[in-house]
């Protein structure tokens, strides 16, 4: 009996953590992305994706399953920020990405445009929408020209998941920070 009383004492206690602990929400994970000299904060929800290429980081929103929610993410792509003597860099740099997209895509609507720093750089901070064969978009971007190299960071939604994900993708734009050259 005493045996008995025990082991339920072990199993009640274990069940108690096992629920404190599921209660428990998981802290955002810092990404650090040295060669960019940037990190930011990856809601414990949301998987880290691939990178290529221009795209130097990638993530996607899980669903209550754990399953990626389709058409949702966010990137980072860094390009060459365009040259002129006419137009400020990240003028050129943002009225570059905008034609990309624009020339990708129909129904192309950018539905605010402000300028704001990030990080202490100045940035272009954007909302637009558009659809594709795979769906209608609605995306916040953020552009910022550094040490010569374009980048977008760009948070993406089917239009019909965007509102919901929005303030991930908010907080995810808002993380960023630039790393201190050593």
């Amino acid at each position: 009996q005493r045996v008995g009383n025990i082991g339920c004492l072990i199993l009640g206690g274990l069940m108690l953590c096992l629920s404190a602990c599921g209660a428990h929400k998981p802290a955002d994970f810092r990404v650090v992305l040295p060669a960019d000299g940037l990190s930011l904060e990856l809601p414990p929800h949301w998987q880290a994706g691939l990178a290529n290429g221009d795209v130097r980081y990638s993530a996607h929103p899980l669903d209550a399953a754990g399953q990626v929610i389709p058409g949702a993410d966010f990137y980072i792509e860094r390009g060459i920020a365009p040259a002129t003597d006419e137009v400020p860099a990240l003028t050129a740099y943002a009225m570059a990405k905008t034609a990309d997209l624009q020339a990708l895509n129909r129904d192309f609507r950018q539905l605010q445009s402000q300028e704001t720093p990030l990080d202490g750089q100045p940035a272009l901070r954007v909302q637009r929408e558009y659809s594709n064969t795979s769906g209608s978009y609605r995306e916040s971007a953020v552009m910022v020209v550094r040490n010569h190299a374009g980048y977008s960071f760009v948070g993406r939604a089917r239009t019909t998941d965007f509102d919901r994900l929005q303030p991930d993708i908010q907080k995810l734009l808002d993380s960023v920070r630039w790393q201190v050259a050593k």
